[in-house]
């Protein structure tokens, strides 16, 4: 069962390095469907340069991206969406966020990168991260009104 420190846990194997780059992996945030964090994790060594407020704005463009490419009527877990499409990318000053919508749910994956991280890595780190909150599918999100 999914529970708050399990998702902690699971953000932090997240931000783990990868031997075949020497890029950072700098921040990861599980995110509302209007870009609001619910949980997320910077990574220590980059504690000074990505702030709780800038991972929080990180997140909102990251969303604001994604209904911009892709309207804000999406249903819970898009079917058919092929597995290569599904990461959106956006580049922000020395930074990379990328997002993936979370399978039967109504949240997303974020994670901020250095730039040149390999995205294959990414395509496979947020499909790993999606399949593992996939759980959230059980729990009724409602935005405040």
């Amino acid at each position: 069962m999914l529970h708050s420190k399990n998702i902690e846990d699971v953000l932090v194997q997240g931000l783990r390095p990868v031997r075949t780059t020497s890029k950072s992996l700098l921040a990861i945030s599980l995110i509302t469907p209007t870009g609001a964090p619910l949980s997320s994790h910077i990574s220590s060594q980059y504690e000074g340069d990505i702030t709780t407020t800038k991972l929080r704005m990180f997140s909102l463009l990251a969303m604001n991206s994604y209904i911009n490419e892709h309207g804000d009527d999406q249903e819970d877990g898009e079917e058919g969406v092929d597995d290569d499409d599904d990461v959106l990318a956006v580049e922000v000053e020395d930074y990379m966020l990328y997002l993936k919508r979370i399978k039967g749910t109504k949240f997303s994956v974020v994670l901020i990168t250095e730039k040149d991280y390999p995205v294959g890595v990414i395509r496979l780190k947020m499909k790993n991260l999606s399949e593992a909150f996939e759980e959230l599918s059980k729990f009724e999100y409602v935005a405040d009104q």
